[in-house]
């Protein structure tokens, strides 16, 4: 049976320099101790979700629930919305989060992208 292009593509969402992909969580994961995705470098913030964060033993994270998942920029000492960036709502599912990267052609290396 031939799928169409639209059946064989993952949902994706943006916050940031966070991506979010659908995708099926893979075995081995183990549930992170908070819910923060992403810490901001310099001005106190981070990239949080709602629901439970799985990491693999390579460091990549993922979101699995049964309900809707907000994902939040907030002060990470207080927990206030940072005004930055507007929440995002995902539905019910199996998520990884992909931080975006760069060449920096001076170091000649790859960096996480700044936010």
């Amino acid at each position: 049976m031939k799928q169409n292009n639209q059946d064989m593509k993952n949902k994706l969402y943006r916050q940031g320099d966070v991506f979010i992909e659908e995708c099926s969580i893979p075995n081995g994961t183990t549930k992170k101790k908070d819910k923060l995705l992403v810490e901001g470098e310099a001005s106190n913030h981070g990239h949080y979700a709602s629901c439970e964060v799985l990491e693999d033993e390579a460091g990549d994270m993922y979101l699995n629930s049964q309900g809707e998942i907000t994902i939040k920029h907030l002060l990470m000492d207080s927990g206030q919305w940072t005004k930055e960036h507007h929440e995002i709502i995902l539905p019910p599912g199996e998520y990884k989060v992909v931080v975006q990267r760069c060449y920096n052609p001076y170091l000649k290396a790859i960096e996480q992208v700044k936010d």
